[in-house]
């Protein structure tokens, strides 16, 4: 944890947050030290207030912490500054189908995501995602298994 607060200090990079909180989603860290990374992310995203790339870790941060209606205002305030950030549109629907908030935006999400960027394997998964939420079974299967 520490070597990723000196990082950011040293280098002060998108890349270096995103690896940080890929690092608390593993779950291999204890409270002292999420609480100290969400500091840091904070105090980062207030510096760089606009940054839809810091406001999307942010929310990946809120989305592990099982805070999801934050993490979900946080992807929405993602789009609206950059609405072709695919990535985000695709964490949105997947959260909105994981927690059965909004499965139709959520189709409406990736079928947006899918159509900008093209299939891959992660849009197709959470498209799968958002049909198996939906109720849509056939769908999630014959979509992953390319039939």
């Amino acid at each position: 944890m520490e070597l990723c607060e000196h990082a950011w200090t040293d280098y002060g990079s998108v890349a270096v947050l995103s690896a940080t909180v890929a690092m608390l989603r593993t779950g291999q860290t204890n409270q002292g030290q999420t609480a100290r990374m969400e500091q840091l992310v904070e105090s980062v995203r207030a510096k760089n207030d606009g940054s839809t790339q810091i406001c999307r870790q942010l929310a990946r941060l809120r989305e592990y912490q099982q805070r999801y209606s934050a993490a979900i205002g946080l992807y929405r305030q993602t789009l609206a500054d950059n609405p072709s950030d695919v990535r985000a549109v695709a964490d949105l629907a997947r959260l909105l189908a994981l927690t059965k908030t909004g499965t139709d935006e959520a189709a409406q999400l990736i079928g947006r995501a899918l159509k900008q960027a093209g299939p891959s394997p992660e849009l197709l998964e959470t498209q799968a995602i958002v049909f198996l939420a939906s109720g849509q079974f056939g769908q999630s299967v014959d979509r992953k298994s390319g039939v």
